[in-house]
């Protein structure tokens, strides 16, 4: 099975052209927070189309079956372009281009370490090009006038995504690899801030962050209300994808967590996690998943958000009652690999307070 990389302009307007690029997928995975969460793809093709998917960053990616379903989508966050004994590589990661610092001062009654935030600068250009990505840097000690200085450096320095070249004896045959990422991944761009004292209702309050943080979600569809209420002050030193997953966590009235996927349309579901029950796949020993019906997935397909059933794997001797139910395994995530054709990982949730490597099927 081979699955289509489709590629579109940062501004969503048409496909992005790549005539003399061939793309191929490794792998992608799907988490139950955030839905789509990594892909990584290969490149062939002409030396000077290579260098140019440079410029592929921040561009919106789909990973279409054979069917033409959606199996993927986010966008372009690295490029790693290979040429020979160069290997250059450029991410979104090493920009910002609204920067403001937090800084401890000295008031006028002398009382040292007052906090204060000098305002936000921000490149336009940049903004205009990637989206708006956010950076707020601290200084243990300045003056106003100091603070806003260092932010102006900063925001010189990192408005641009930054290259980094490493040498590799011997060369390699040339080749890209974008390394693209959900678009859950964007709400780290935005710090939040709210200065409301109101208790509201936990959806609510992830609503407005989208609304006010996600520049690249299209909204927030609640499919199941928490029925919990919080303070919605928030100080402003958190991004947005921080303070909603802290908000899903707290859950719901039914005592269940909040997951939450982005749409192929961007649009934020939020919905209360499911009971075990009917719709449970299947864990064979092997490792390998199954769907409810206990037939194989679907070219492609990452379950994430679900409950699995040990299949097979459990004596029938076992004494069970004192334990909780160990033939029910909910995944986290699953990574599927392209080259073997089906789920190279899959990620059993840990219980609370521990570390659970993923399951490798076998």
């Amino acid at each position: 099975m081979t699955l289509l990389v489709t590629m579109r302009r940062r501004d969503f307007s048409a496909d992005l052209a790549t005539p003399r690029v061939t793309f191929g997928v490794e792998r992608h995975s799907w988490r139950a927070i955030g839905g789509p969460h990594q892909a990584t793809i290969t490149a062939a093709g002409d030396i000077t189309a290579l260098w140019e998917l440079i410029e592929a960053l921040r561009c919106p990616v789909e990973l279409l079956d054979a069917h033409g379903e959606a199996r993927w989508w986010g966008y372009v966050a690295e490029v790693e372009v290979r040429v020979e004994g160069i290997a250059l590589s450029v991410s979104l990661d090493s920009m910002a281009n609204r920067v403001a610092v937090a800084y401890a001062y000295v008031t006028e009654g002398d009382v040292i370490g007052s906090r204060a935030t000098t305002a936000w600068a921000q490149d336009d250009e940049s903004v205009t090009e990637y989206g708006t990505v956010e950076r707020l840097e601290s200084s243990s000690s300045d003056d106003t006038e100091t603070a806003a200085h260092l932010r102006d450096v900063i925001l010189a320095q990192v408005r641009w995504p930054q290259a980094q070249v490493s040498i590799t004896p011997g060369g390699a045959e040339a080749g890209a690899t974008p390394q693209c990422r959900g678009w859950w991944d964007t709400l780290r761009w935005g710090m939040y801030d709210n200065p409301g004292t109101e208790a509201v209702e936990t959806t609510e309050q992830i609503a407005s962050i989208v609304a006010e943080a996600g520049e690249f979600v299209a909204g927030t569809l609640v499919e199941s209300a928490s029925g919990i209420s919080g303070l919605e002050y928030r100080d402003g030193d958190t991004n947005a994808q921080v303070e909603i997953e802290a908000l899903l966590a707290r859950g719901t009235s039914n005592d269940r967590r909040l997951l939450a996927q982005l749409t192929r349309e961007r649009y934020l579901r939020v919905y209360e996690e499911p009971a075990a029950g009917a719709s449970d796949y299947f864990l064979l020993a092997s490792g390998a998943l199954r769907t409810a019906f206990d037939t194989a997935l679907a070219p492609g397909q990452c379950p994430a958000g679900v409950w699995a059933r040990l299949k097979d794997v459990l004596p029938a001797t076992l004494d069970l009652t004192r334990l909780a139910d160990p033939a029910l395994v909910f995944v986290e995530g699953s990574e599927w690999d392209e080259a073997q054709g089906r789920l190279g990982r899959i990620d059993p949730r840990a219980p609370a307070g521990a570390n659970v490597s993923g399951v490798e099927p076998v």
